[in-house]
């Protein structure tokens, strides 16, 4: 998703389009990816605002299922055209040379969709993941077991509580 630099004018300006992730992204987000910027240029800066919206496509933690999620995620960029003139050690601010026709987004983007990914990939609050005893998904009708086992070694106790 690129933007237009150079001949841009001051005020508020909105760009909209859509991502194809490719490679390694593909796998994860197998669809379009939405992406909305909203662009108040004031001399040489320029605040973006970035929305994106798709679905994620995530492996479950406790099942192993596929499952499918909507991401709807929002970072805010600054770019500063032509002389280092903010000075800031903020990531947000990039310089980018007075000669620049437009900025991609797209690497960004895709940078905000890692960091958005959950930590704890679960399909659904009750999942009740896969079955110690028999090794099928614990919801499904495959497992008959109930996943209660008990470890041998723990019968004698088990007899004194009858």
């Amino acid at each position: 998703m690129k933007i237009p630099v150079l001949h841009l004018k001051d005020g508020d300006h909105r760009f909209a389009g859509q991502l194809v992730a490719k490679d390694a992204e593909a796998e994860r987000y197998p669809f379009p990816i939405n992406v909305e910027v909203q662009v108040n240029r004031s001399g040489a800066v320029l605040g973006c605002s970035v929305t994106l919206e798709t679905t994620a496509r995530y492996v479950c933690d406790r099942c192993v299922e596929p499952y499918e999620t909507p991401l709807n995620e929002s970072f805010h960029q600054i770019l500063q055209v032509g002389e280092d003139l903010l000075q800031t050690t903020e990531e947000d601010v990039i310089n980018v040379p007075n000669e620049t026709v437009e900025y991609d987004f797209a690497e960004r983007v895709f940078e905000q969709l890692l960091l958005s990914e959950p930590m704890k990939m679960i399909c659904r609050e009750d999942c009740a993941g896969i079955c110690a005893e028999c090794g099928e998904d614990a919801d499904s009708p495959k497992c008959e077991c109930g996943g209660v086992s008990i470890d041998p070694r723990w019968n004698k106790l088990k007899e004194l509580l009858k």
